[in-house]
């Protein structure tokens, strides 16, 4: 198929190109919509960020985003983003230059290191090497030794990092730096030879890189760097030549083979023909191994190992029995049942038989040549009750395989034999109706044989999701003439039509079932992917379609705004009039949506919430702190002051500042900063969220305050939390921050 048959599929299938389009436009909002940092660093909008900040709008950050900060190229957009976010990026730990690091963005490392005053830590050289950075690991480097006087220290992983970028000039300042790298100088014997194991089988694929590290770390080659070094033909020849691989000729405990003879099988499955003509040239390739390389050989389609040992050995091949090369099949050799001469090739010069499942395999391609080339070798025999193949009749197999792959060349001529009726399948049709190409086929077999009532029903369901409308009418009005639908039927269908926005279709569906009104079919439309307002207002408007609170409820959860507020719109007098079922919206359901819609960013939601109903501050205030979201958390409070239907506590920004502390919000708690300091004390709770939490963001914010309901010494931190170069220098903060800010307060901590 070509790339433009492609893609007019794609644009027919309405489902398809529904599911892409909805992939843009969440990559997509309006202007003034797009408040998020989080949501325009993750989209790469940098742009669309550097003028947010120029005009100086409303923006807001997580905590848990700041680290996309350090991905910003542009040295200006980066100073304009550490300008107004600058307390969440603390000089302290988490190390921001390594995050920089982690980027590849030596810009950033450099500004933060040297106008910022950052640290780095040995995390930040490994990113360097892993980007192959070699400027990077450099000024890293010298950092570090003006720093330790001199001194520098690296990681085992910086190490293999450089070795896995074949960087030369890297991996030779590392290595000639050896006795810095912590990992190798902390560790076991044990441990130590494993590394170095890891190292050597790493370096396979040059032998540059090989000998050099085998030079710094000299070890005794085993079987497992033998085996690995078959990537590369120059390390493997180097290795069998020098060293003793006797250890490879053992056998192998769970195979009962010897190790060579299982990595001779590796190079024929994976057409390593260099290595085994190394082994060959060694003298190492035994008779024994030769059944087993060419069956691999060939079922991997590697013909050139099948020709290179047919013809090297050409005397055992004519007198081995070679039991397993007699047994393969056409259909097991990989990708050349779409090949005619391929598989004339297998067939007529190296003798693969032809089975059942080979002719079975064929009808996948849409090509006949392959399928008539094999049945003129197999002459198969055909009568009126069977396709008979050995004795066998397989035409209860061939319909289904043509049928599951849509093959109509296949099924035309089963059916120019007399053979599809008897035996049609319409269970076997995955998919069939999802596409416009289908529907030649589809009026094909309704000629032959008319499907079952469940079968017309899996054709109605899947044309309605593609929305190819054509077929679903032709299918629906054949259904017709033998029978009708039943109300559970209809109401599936339409809303499968309703939540893929088919509107033709479902005005086309809905005109033939005046009678019949699916309930709740709104609420079941509501949790479709995208958004099908024009399908609402048409039941609603058009059909007087009722519906419940769970139809809001699904629009808030899938985020569907304009439904969400037009159902809102409707909630009144007339919907009971008009809807089946009571309708009522309470209060308790708005206030459980405008949470979720809270939870979830999904803003527009929450304010036209805030803006309908009264929630009471107590009920509300944690979900809107949570966000982030200064400016929705003040439209609610300034609603609140204007309505005396749920007024605020006296101490309700004592209660936000202690929930945004605790979130890790700085903007909110600056914004919330109590006037009188020594009003207002920090629970232990909060306080220990904060730390286990590692806001030092906050941390360094609130030092000032008090910390109350100490009940006991100590808690613990996760180091699940921190990476391991982080978990030691996170410590000491915390012991450097209870040494300088709490001891007056006999604030105790320690991990």
């Amino acid at each position: 198929m070509s790339s433009n048959d492609s893609f007019r599929n794609i644009l027919n299938n309405k489902y398809i190109f529904t599911t892409i389009k909805t992939f843009f436009n969440n990559k997509s909002k309006r202007y003034d919509e797009i408040e998020s940092v989080e949501w325009m660093l993750q989209n790469k909008y940098f742009n669309l960020l550097q003028d947010k900040l120029n005009i100086n709008a409303f923006l807001f950050l997580t905590p848990n985003a700041t680290a996309l900060i350090m991905s910003i190229k542009d040295l200006h957009l980066f100073k304009s983003c550490l300008q107004r976010f600058r307390g969440y990026i603390t000089k302290e730990i988490p190390f921001w230059a390594s995050k920089a690091a982690s980027f590849n963005n030596f810009d950033i490392v450099k500004y933060l290191i040297e106008n910022e005053n950052h640290k780095s830590s040995l995390q930040t050289i490994e990113y360097a090497v892993r980007y192959n950075n070699k400027e990077m690991v450099e000024y890293l480097v010298e950092k570090q030794k003006l720093e330790n006087n001199g001194d520098f220290t690296l990681t085992f992983k910086t190490l293999l990092n450089s070795i896995e970028n074949k960087n030369l000039d890297l991996i030779n300042f590392i290595l000639n730096n050896k006795n810095r790298i912590i990992t190798f100088n902390d560790q076991s014997p044990e441990t130590i030879k494993y590394q170095k194991n890891v190292l050597l089988i790493k370096c396979c694929s040059s032998l540059e890189i090989f000998k050099l590290v085998l030079q710094h770390y000299p070890i005794i080659i085993g079987r497992e760097i033998f085996q690995a070094s078959i990537i590369n033909v120059e390390t493997f020849d180097y290795l069998f030549k020098n060293f003793d691989y006797s250890s490879m000729l053992e056998l192998s405990p769970y195979e009962g083979v010897t190790h060579l003879s299982l990595l001779c099988n590796e190079c024929s499955r994976k057409g390593y023909t260099s290595i085994l003509h190394s082994l060959d040239e060694m003298g190492l390739i035994q008779d024994s191994y030769l059944d087993m390389i060419i069956s691999l050989a060939i079922k991997s389609n590697h013909l050139e190992i099948y020709q290179f040992i047919r013809s090297k050995y050409q005397n055992q091949f004519n007198t081995l029995p070679f039991s397993l090369f007699n047994y393969t099949q056409l259909s097991e050799i990989r990708g050349i049942l779409y090949d005619l001469e391929k598989v004339k090739y297998y067939v007529e010069t190296i003798g693969i038989k032809i089975t059942v499942e080979c002719i079975l395999g064929s009808i996948v391609s849409q090509s006949m040549d392959v399928f008539y080339y094999l049945c003129e070798k197999k002459r198969p025999s055909i009568q009126s009750d069977g396709f008979y193949l050995n004795g066998q009749d397989i035409n209860g197999f061939l319909v289904k395989k043509a049928l599951a792959y849509q093959n109509l060349p296949m099924l035309e001529y089963l059916h120019s034999h007399g053979l599809l009726s008897i035996l049609m399948d319409y269970d076997s049709c995955v998919g069939l109706g999802s596409l416009k190409s289908h529907f030649e086929i589809i009026k094909f077999l309704f000629k032959i044989s008319l499907p079952g009532f469940s079968q017309y029903m899996k054709l109605l369901e899947t044309s309605a999701f593609g929305g190819t409308d054509e077929i679903f009418i032709f299918v629906y009005e054949s259904l017709l003439q033998k029978t009708e639908l039943t109300k559970p039927n209809i109401s599936k269908l339409a809303t499968i039509i309703g939540k893929k926005g088919h509107l033709t279709l479902l005005q086309y569906f809905l005109n033939q079932n005046p009678t019949v009104k699916p309930k709740n079919l709104i609420n079941r439309i509501c949790t479709s992917t995208n958004e099908r307002l024009e399908i609402i207002k048409y039941l609603y408007e058009s059909c007087s379609y009722g519906f419940t609170h769970k139809a809001l409820i699904n629009a808030c959860n899938s985020n569907h705004y304009e439904t969400f507020q037009y159902l809102l719109s409707h909630c009144d007098l007339d919907t009971l009039e008009k809807g089946e079922i009571e309708f009522k919206f309470s209060t308790d359901m708005a206030l459980m949506a405008c949470k979720h819609a809270l939870q979830n960013q999904y803003f527009k939601i929450a304010k036209l919430l805030i803006d309908s109903f009264s929630f009471e501050f107590s009920n509300i205030y944690q979900s809107l702190v949570k966000t982030g979201h200064l400016q929705i958390l003040n439209y609610y409070i300034d609603k609140s002051k204007n309505q005396s239907l749920s007024p605020l506590p006296n101490n309700y920004e004592d209660q936000i500042f202690l929930t945004a502390i605790e979130e890790g919000h700085l903007e909110i708690a600056q914004h919330f900063y109590p006037t009188a300091t020594d009003q207002i004390e920090i629970p232990y709770l909060v306080f220990k969220n904060i730390v286990t939490r590692r806001f030092i963001h906050i941390l360094e914010f609130i030092v000032d305050f008090r910390v109350n309901g100490f009940k006991a010494t100590s808690f613990s931190i996760s180091k699940a939390s921190f990476s391991d170069v982080e978990i030691d220098f996170y410590r000491e903060y915390l012991i450097l921050y209870h040494k300088n800010y709490t001891s007056k307060n006999k604030r105790f901590f320690f991990i």
